[in-house]
């Protein structure tokens, strides 16, 4: 089986207003790519896709340039659960999914963002949407979407000089597949290497359609469905579609899951009830 790869990018006169409310905007811009896809794929597919989303706002000179790349098998999941590959060279229309995602994404905009009035040219300017089929092997693309969840917007071997008003660094050229050498003022530098940090707690990772959380037992029973059609043995460790959260660490009233705030030992225990109950600490006892 492969993969897809497509690649949501937002037209320039949008940049400026994401980044400048990125902690709201960059999680619409995340559900939006994946609403997208979901319906575009039950349109044209008639069944349920899965994708992997990864958030990215940089190019190679570390201009702010906002983006979403998408990891997608190829095949999607019918209503009656069984499993449809796709071999052809594209999932779905790219202008499709460029159409739908403009919509989603300017009336997602004006619903976050109070008193917005969006510029009528993006209506009229042509979205671009990336829909691949790497050659290359899975392992390729599970690699090239690897350097944008573990690394920075630069990392560190392609700084070349750094003088006490200069930063110089190298870049790979996309037209020409050849690299170059910039240099840059410290404050330009600075400029745009920081605002490619995202805001705090921010998932820049999102799956949707059956790779989400609340699909993995459907996903894994079809995993084993499949194997079984083909006759190969399942070498994966075998695990239970229940719950696997101990006793111990469920609420005996509700039953659901505790959450774990702190560990105290006997004396930290009693210090709180003490505090809690009005009463004076009580002394250490001697070692």
């Amino acid at each position: 089986m492969g993969y897809f790869q497509v690649v949501f990018t937002v037209p320039e006169k949008l940049r400026r207003l994401i980044r400048q409310h990125q902690r709201r905007l960059y999680p619409v811009l995340l559900d939006t790519v994946g609403q997208t896809l979901r319906e575009v794929a039950e349109e044209h597919l008639g069944g349920t896709i899965g994708a992997m989303l990864v958030l990215h706002t940089w190019t190679r000179t570390l201009e702010y340039h906002p983006h979403v790349h998408c990891l997608i098998p190829a095949g999607y999941i019918d209503a009656d659960g069984h499993w449809h590959e796709v071999s052809r060279p594209w999932l779905v229309p790219h202008q499709a999914l460029a159409t739908v995602f403009r919509a989603k994404l300017a009336a997602a905009l004006r619903d976050t963002v109070h008193g917005l009035h969006l510029p009528r040219s993006i209506y009229r300017t042509r979205w671009v949407v990336h829909v691949d089929k790497p050659k290359h092997g899975t392992h390729v693309v599970l690699e090239y979407l690897a350097r944008y969840i573990h690394r920075v917007a630069l990392s560190d071997r392609r700084i070349l000089a750094v003088t006490d008003r200069h930063v110089t660094f190298k870049y790979r050229d996309k037209e020409r597949k050849a690299w170059k050498v910039m240099t840059l003022p410290g404050t330009e530098f600075l400029r745009r290497f920081l605002q490619h940090i995202l805001p705090k707690h921010l998932h820049k990772v999102r799956y949707f359609g059956f790779w989400s959380r609340s699909q993995r037992p459907k996903l894994r029973a079809l995993r084993q469905r499949l194997l079984d059609e083909k006759g190969i043995q399942d070498e994966a460790p075998k695990r239970e579609d229940v719950e696997t959260t101990p006793q111990w660490l469920k609420c005996p009233y509700c039953n659901t899951t505790r959450n774990i705030l702190g560990r105290y030992d006997a004396f930290q225990l009693q210090q709180y009830l003490n505090r809690t109950a009005g009463h004076q600490h009580m002394p250490r006892p001697p070692p």
